[in-house]
């Protein structure tokens, strides 16, 4: 009878056929209530679509549909606070790079002006041993002084030196670790964006659902 503008009063005319076992009502003015007393009256007939089971199996879906929708919600809202701890470590190990960063440029900063006056030490130094050497009334204990001062100066100059070398390595390498950090943080942060969209989604997703179970087991109630 699919395809045809038959009703639920039609079905009362089918009753009597009892050796009928398949009724096709697709696309038609059957309803679930028609369907029922007909069950009834031939209990061996099989009506596509049975609108009863059809809703019970809707029912029992979007209760599973719910539940699982419920227990991923549980699992995501885990997984974001995972995630959110993550980036807010990201976040001050980036931080903490970063000051320690500018604590070794101010290193080297100290460094290089010490390297500077050092130099100027030295210089200073040269200049008056050279003078020395020219005065001809200078003792040689005094010369000798001057000497050895000069040369004090030199090692601590040479030292100041090596000291700013090193610090500056020391600030290259901090700056890698910078950018690492920085790249880690922005990746945990982008991860936990993500996973606070996707728990929200599936708050709503369940929301939705968990409405369309409460209708459905209405209607059926009703």
């Amino acid at each position: 009878m699919y395809g045809t503008k038959i009703t639920d009063a039609g079905l009362e005319h089918v009753k009597g056929l009892t050796k009928l076992r398949k009724l096709f009502v697709w696309q038609t003015g059957v309803t679930m209530e028609g369907e029922e007393p007909l069950k009834e009256a031939l209990p061996e007939l099989e009506i596509v679509p049975d609108f009863k089971k059809e809703k019970a199996l809707a029912l029992l879906s979007a209760e599973r549909s719910y539940e699982d929708a419920a227990r991923e919600v549980t699992e995501l809202a885990e997984k974001m606070q995972e995630s959110l701890a993550a980036a807010t470590k990201a976040a001050m190990a980036a931080q903490e790079a970063e000051a320690a960063l500018k604590g070794a440029e101010e290193d080297v900063a100290r460094a290089n002006e010490l390297t500077k006056n050092a130099d100027a030490t030295v210089t200073q130094t040269n200049a008056a041993v050279e003078k020395l050497k020219e005065d001809g009334s200078a003792s040689d204990e005094l010369k000798t002084a001057a000497q050895e001062s000069a040369q004090a100066a030199g090692k601590t100059a040479a030292a100041a030196k090596s000291s700013a070398e090193k610090l500056a390595t020391v600030v290259t390498e901090q700056k890698t670790a910078v950018e690492a950090a920085t790249k880690a943080a922005t990746d945990a942060k982008t991860a936990a964006d993500e996973a606070k969209k996707k728990f929200e989604e599936t708050v709503k997703k369940s929301v939705d659902l968990k409405k369309k179970f409460e209708e459905l087991k209405a209607a059926e109630s009703e």
